[in-house]
């Protein structure tokens, strides 16, 4: 994907997308986890599964009139059909664990980095959790993933896989019965039915979750925030349209949260 010919992070694409942004990265991984009031955090999970999704779309109008109301930055208008929703119980699943899945599928991502899909992976009695993202990043090299596998854990720490998938083609929409999302997996079950592009990033979801995978820290978006704002006092009157630039902050982002 190519770098905006304006500063990404202060465009209008980037302004009107924010809600969103929080609605992937902040809102629904606080929710979700919620360390701090277990109660809540079951009350999120069963609104989640009884109203079948619909409580994501819920929550980004909310968002969405907040940030006009508070800041008057006019954020995309999704009907919330776009939002999609499936909830696999843990018999149909296919993890190597006893885990249930929802899934939440977005409209497609506008910008890095909204999700083209979220995983939220957890046991009955909540002990074990995860919270996946399918990401559209940028990419710098020709080469490079236009997607990648990336996460939240319940510290507020994200997370790259280090898997990367392109952009989707019509054989990721099939349904190929032979395509199995872990060896050893009955055909029948709910998840192998799922489309291809959904069973491979499961495939890389389940590796991780299982420990097979290790991830790496990613970008941290609050330090990322510092930096272009340290830029801009440094080049006062730029625009940050530099794609190397912009790469370098990026990295500098990730290195300091390492340390």
């Amino acid at each position: 994907m190519p770098i905006p010919s304006e500063d990404l992070f202060g465009s209008e694409l980037y302004q009107s997308t924010i809600a969103r942004y929080y609605l992937e990265h902040k809102e629904l991984v606080s929710s979700f986890y919620n360390l701090d009031d277990p109660e809540m955090r079951e009350r999120f999970l069963l609104s989640l599964l009884e109203s079948q999704g619909a409580t994501v779309p819920y929550m980004y109008a909310q968002l969405c009139q907040i940030m006009e109301k508070d800041d008057g930055v006019k954020q995309v208008d999704y009907s919330p059909e776009r939002f999609r929703f499936q909830f696999l119980p843990a018999t149909e699943s296919g993890a190597p664990f006893d885990c249930n899945l929802a899934i939440i599928t977005p409209p497609p991502p506008e910008r890095p980095p909204l999700c083209e899909r979220i995983f939220l992976l957890f046991s009955n009695d909540l002990e074990r959790q995860g919270y996946f993202t399918v990401e559209l990043s940028i990419k710098f090299e020709p080469d490079d993933p236009q997607y990648l596998l990336c996460g939240w854990n319940p510290y507020g720490a994200h997370f790259n896989c280090g898997i990367g998938f392109q952009d989707p083609n019509e054989e990721d929409g099939e349904r190929d019965p032979d395509f199995l999302v872990a060896p050893g997996l009955a055909t029948e079950l709910y998840v192998n039915k799922l489309p291809n592009r959904i069973k491979k990033q499961l495939r890389a979801v389940y590796a991780h979750f299982s420990g097979q995978i290790q991830p790496k820290i990613g970008l941290n978006p609050e330090r990322l925030n510092e930096l272009l704002d340290e830029w801009k006092k440094t080049h006062p009157g730029q625009e940050l349209t530099s794609e190397e630039e912009i790469s370098r902050l990026m990295l500098r982002s990730m290195r300091e949260e390492d340390d």
